[in-house]
């Protein structure tokens, strides 16, 4: 099979969504595809897979893993916290399937789903996710260096503190995407594959807190970067705003 290219899977992501809102036939889509350079076959798979990860089910035939990629994060983007769960479930369940199969163990997809976890529970503020993944242990043998081991499943309870999707989004309206610590933007680094893209911090952490309680959007809560965001809950309680964009101008400062 020839390979597939990002100007292909592409539009095969908005295609999907277009079929499942009603607004386009799967026959059409298909047509559409294969005027992109698909073989009927294959646009029936991509199609299929994008039907089955949001609604958290498994998908049998492969996909590149470059679309696969391009899919999360688009979906990352796009989508709360439980609906990407359901995303991150297909894929997980998709191994699973290809691996009972006998036709190999797909480790770059395992570790692809692997980082979409992590990304995924820094961006909803997940505490831990339950997701068993089938990620085979990857040895590293040197007989001058030690032996350690990683990718073995393991089963975590999740725990999440419930946030409101409404106020993400009144907060980024407000803010913009953009970092408010740092600066940065996705969308000038990235392009459109970043567009949007931002982690809302809450300047108040939840997790220190008991009880529902109301959330002001502006007040309470702030577009970060992955990165701001991690040093800011480097500490416990998590570091103030200010003092981390005291740090970063001393360092600047510095260098």
């Amino acid at each position: 099979m020839a390979k597939i290219t990002p100007a292909q899977y592409e539009p095969a992501f908005d295609l999907a969504a277009e079929i499942r809102t009603g607004r386009r036939k799967r026959l059409d889509a298909i047509e559409q595809l294969i005027s992109l350079g698909f073989k009927e076959s294959s646009a029936s798979f991509y199609l299929s897979a994008l039907h089955a990860m949001p609604l958290g089910e498994a998908y049998q035939r492969t996909i590149s893993n470059s679309a696969t990629r391009y899919y999360l994060e688009r979906f990352l983007a796009l989508m709360e916290g439980r609906e990407f769960a359901n995303v991150l479930r297909s894929v997980d369940l998709h191994i699973r399937y290809y691996n009972q199969q006998g036709s190999g163990k797909q480790r770059a997809l395992a570790r692809l789903l692997v980082e979409f976890q992590e990304r995924a529970r820094e961006h909803y503020g997940w505490t831990s996710f339950r997701i068993s993944s089938p990620i085979e242990s990857d040895v590293v043998k040197d007989s001058q260096q030690p032996v350690f081991h990683e990718g073995g499943c393991k089963t975590i309870e999740l725990s999440v503190h419930e946030r409101d999707p409404a106020a993400r989004k009144a907060c980024i309206q407000h803010f913009g995407a953009t970092c408010q610590v740092c600066g940065f933007d996705f969308e000038k680094t990235y392009g459109t594959l970043g567009q949007g893209f931002i982690h809302v911090h809450h300047r108040v952490d939840l997790a220190l807190v008991s009880n529902r309680r109301e959330v002001n959007p502006i007040e309470d809560l702030i577009p970060v970067c992955p990165n701001c965001h991690a040093m800011l809950h480097s500490e416990m309680p998590a570091m103030a705003v200010e003092d981390l964009k005291i740090i970063i101008k001393s360092q600047k400062a510095t260098n």
